[in-house]
């Protein structure tokens, strides 16, 4: 009876995502989306949705925040090795300078991606509030030099969020929990010709949206020697949102998760799929990712999918808490891979 519960629900995840809302441009591997709090999350990405995170983070899915016994505070920035080329787009988004992000892209037209944030959090057992003050996501490319076109996903974010997990009645095996979140957002997104920009025929514009997101979540375990468990999460439902003009898709991520017997279950791992519709090969939707903990002060997480791999490690020393991470990125534009990016983010945190 509850796996059949269990396989209605997905059937419900899946129906819920509108294969005709197309999310443009497109860019396949680059997962500029994902909310990350921190190394572990940017290399998970979206498989962090279907492994329990480690004390040093936050859980992705809610759902597994049911029967945690924490309460810590923590406070974390996070900065890539483009932050320098990228910083500048913050000011020329709040000020909706179309014309400055355009000729910022031109002057680098390679493929180029960014994730640079400031946030905090504070657990207390089975739920948690979360505070993202600054968020800036960039990913950007110029292709076919004769006829220049624009690819560009250039935002920057302010958030408020709460999640929390509970157990489904008695039953310690069936978890469900839900992430609230508030996001104002400043967004340049689209792929235009660069001719048509400077003959006046098409105008791009700074899009702010206020948006309110309910993402709901389950776990179900089984009682094995791997202690294996199945997670669905719905991203991006959109309960409401001031500017319409912006498509996008709620997302279901399903992921199924094995705890191995060997080495003293430190290791966690995922076998793990998105329904994006805009990610048409059904090979690119899977994920394979994982988490080895040495202990509660240091672990390390990894990842792999299709033409993208990533590797970081996160540490505790005292109330410090540091990470490094480096993920390597096919950029896929629209079926066409026009070049690899690689990523290193630093994180430097307080845990309380």
């Amino acid at each position: 009876m509850k796996l059949q519960f269990i396989f209605v629900i997905v059937a419900i995840f899946i129906s819920a995502v509108n294969a005709n809302a197309q999310l443009s441009p497109t860019f396949k591997n680059v997962n500029y989306d994902d909310q990350y709090m921190g190394v572990e999350g940017f290399i998970l990405g979206r498989t962090c949705y279907s492994l329990r995170a480690t004390r040093l983070n936050l859980n992705c899915n809610p759902a597994f925040m049911a029967g945690e016994v924490e309460n810590k505070l923590n406070f974390n920035l996070n900065l890539d090795n483009n932050v320098t080329e990228v910083s500048g787009y913050i000011n020329e988004l709040q000020d909706h300078e179309s014309e400055s992000i355009i000729n910022r892209i031109l002057d680098n037209p390679k493929p180029l991606v960014a994730y640079d944030l400031a946030t905090s959090w504070w657990q207390y057992d089975w739920w948690a509030v979360a505070v993202t003050p600054a968020r800036l996501a960039v990913a950007s490319a110029v292709t076919n030099p004769a006829y220049p076109i624009v690819s560009s996903h250039v935002s920057f974010q302010r958030e408020v969020s709460m999640r929390g997990g509970v157990f489904v009645a008695e039953d310690l095996n069936f978890k469900i929990g839900a992430n609230l979140r508030y996001v104002q957002n400043n967004q340049f997104r689209d792929e235009f010709a660069l001719l048509d920009v400077i003959s006046g025929t098409r105008k791009i514009n700074v899009v702010e949206n206020n948006i309110v997101y309910f993402e709901p979540a389950m776990t179900y375990s089984w009682h094995s020697a791997w202690e294996s468990h199945v997670s669905l999460v719905l991203t991006h439902l959109r309960l409401y949102e001031s500017d319409r003009s912006v498509p996008d898709v709620a997302r279901p991520e399903i992921g199924y998760s094995t705890s191995p017997e060997y080495l003293n279950k430190k290791l966690r791992t995922s076998i793990h799929y998105t329904a994006r519709p805009d990610v048409t090969r059904i090979g690119d939707r899977f994920r394979f990712g994982g988490i080895y903990e040495f202990s509660d002060l240091l672990s390390f997480s990894f990842s792999l999918a299709g033409d993208e791999y990533g590797l970081g490690v996160t540490g505790r020393y005292d109330s410090v808490v540091l990470g490094l991470g480096t993920k390597s990125e096919l950029f896929n534009l629209n079926g066409s891979d026009v070049g690899r990016v690689t990523t290193t983010l630093f994180q430097a945190g307080l845990t309380f």
